[in-house]
């Protein structure tokens, strides 16, 4: 069991425990973005050595997990995204007309209401805005080996990281809860952000 972050850590946040805001638009209810893999867990053990609260970047089946919510669906409201229901690239909707592209991020939890339904855990932002980053290492074919409880990958090449729920530049189709993507760990880019989870033991 595990808890995971509501949204995505916010500049606010990154800013009281590091001192730092490395984002491209600045607000402390956006989403820290700009950030590394490794500034990632750097982040996460300054929250424990401030706190003594061991926290850290979800697995990839875990993110996946919790931003389906218990769907099956696409997204967790249904199969439709253009930009009104999360923030990305509504140029090449998903099912529907196209719609709006704001080209840049927006206050985290600002789409909940504007979706068909609240998420039905209760979080935000897993599709569009900033990609979230993953604690495995990327491989492809991961999952057509992996076991089927906790999965997460450790060992492979060891090159790329996993960044999962797309973003504010991201077309639609980049942003389903299955879709996955992955970089170096210490690639920075204003679409790149990430949450935090915690263990329940």
């Amino acid at each position: 069991g595990f808890y995971m972050g509501v949204h995505p850590v916010t500049q606010a946040q990154y800013q009281t425990v590091t001192g730092t805001n490395p984002s491209h638009w600045k607000g402390d209810t956006l989403p820290v973005e700009s950030v590394s893999w490794e500034d990632a867990v750097a982040f996460c053990g300054a929250v424990k050595a401030k706190t003594g609260v061991e926290v850290r970047l979800p697995t990839e089946a875990e993110w996946e997990y919790a931003a389906r919510g218990g769907t099956a669906t696409p997204f967790y409201w249904g199969t439709e995204l253009n930009g009104t229901q999360a923030n990305c690239n509504g140029n090449n909707p998903y099912g529907m007309a196209k719609g709006p592209y704001l080209r840049k991020t927006t206050p985290v939890g600002s789409y909940a209401d504007k979706a068909p339904e609240k998420h039905p855990w209760g979080l935000c932002d897993v599709h569009g805005n900033v990609l979230d980053w993953r604690a495995d290492w990327y491989d492809a074919g991961f999952y057509g080996r992996s076991p089927a409880v906790e999965p997460e990958c450790r060992y492979c090449e060891q090159k790329y990281r996993i960044l999962r729920g797309g973003s504010w530049f991201n077309y639609p189709w980049c942003c389903p809860a299955a879709c996955r993507f992955h970089a170096a760990p210490d690639d920075r880019s204003s679409i790149i952000g990430f949450r935090v989870s915690v263990a329940l033991d």
